[in-house]
């Protein structure tokens, strides 16, 4: 059983997202993954600038929303749907502007200086976090979950592999809990089961126990995964891995933190191997990854 005592003793226990972004060269799970698809799309990812898509940024919310709902009201913004819009430079600069353009510069003068150091999101955005985020909210009050932490950045080391996580929540019975939004599918079990494998969920769900394991000394009880969609009526349900299936992430785990071990004492981080592949008919059960051996 894992106490607040314990989380509270980690030297991690407050870090903000800011300082565990900066904790580096650790591996977390996403960029595991990639080294799955190969070490030179690692690589490209680790050196390229990150950008933002509006899914992503619309999870980010919802977790906001979920996780730190204090955060939420006091750091995040709307733009109206009716604000005007936005004046361009060579609108500002105009010698003679139109009075619909002055109103429209004043307008956002004024919103730009109450949205100073916030988050702003525009109003689908805003809207579709709030809705997600309240029927999670209320799928967590249906089970009693009870957290004692959120947002909790671990890290250890696995040999001489550096690793870290950040967990969207711990409870009082053990388990990971992760929050996740679909949009465009159903979370019916056979779709959410080809999305655990498309997405590598699995994956990140073994990546979580064995950091967790690393930390505390023992395995948490299970990874369960709270799932909206994002679509109305924004229905709600809760999945959790079966230990076979974090095993298989498990196998996957071990091969990206070996590969990453090999890559970085080689300092050589090659994409797909140089052979001719032999496509053969799809088998769904399948486990895909690329050897070097």
């Amino acid at each position: 059983m894992i106490t607040k005592q314990m989380i509270e003793a980690l030297p991690t226990a407050g870090w903000t997202r800011e300082q565990y972004d900066a904790h580096t060269p650790a591996l977390n799970q996403t960029r595991l993954k990639l080294l799955l698809v190969s070490p030179g799309h690692y690589l490209a990812n680790t050196l390229a600038p990150h950008k933002e898509t509006e899914a992503l940024r619309v999870g980010k919310l919802v977790h906001m929303f979920v996780l730190e709902p204090e955060r939420f009201t006091s750091s995040v913004i709307c733009t109206p749907g009716d604000a005007p819009k936005k004046p361009t430079a060579i609108q500002r600069a105009a010698k003679k502007p139109k009075p619909e353009t002055l109103e429209a510069i004043a307008w956002w003068d004024n919103f730009e200086q109450v949205s100073a150091g916030k988050i702003v999101a525009d109003q689908d955005e805003y809207e579709q976090a709030v809705s997600c985020g309240k029927a999670l909210a209320a799928e967590l009050a249906h089970y009693a979950v009870t957290p004692v932490a959120t947002e909790l950045s671990l890290t250890c080391t696995y040999g001489d592999v550096p690793l870290k996580a950040q967990l969207d929540m711990v409870t009082a019975d053990g388990y990971i809990e992760d929050l996740k939004t679909f949009g465009g599918d159903y979370i019916t079990p056979k779709k959410v089961l080809s999305t655990v494998y498309s997405r590598g969920y699995h994956i990140q769900a073994a990546f979580y126990c064995l950091v967790f394991k690393q930390v505390f000394g023992f395995r948490p009880k299970g990874f369960r995964m709270r799932c909206v969609e994002k679509a109305a009526p924004n229905a709600t349900q809760t999945f959790e891995l079966s230990p076979e299936l974090i095993a298989e992430g498990g196998v996957l785990v071990q091969q990206g933190i070996e590969t990453y071990r090999a890559c970085t004492a080689f300092n050589s981080f090659p994409c797909y191997p140089k052979e001719v592949i032999q496509l053969k008919p799809w088998k769904s059960d399948a486990i895909e990854a690329i050897t070097f051996a």
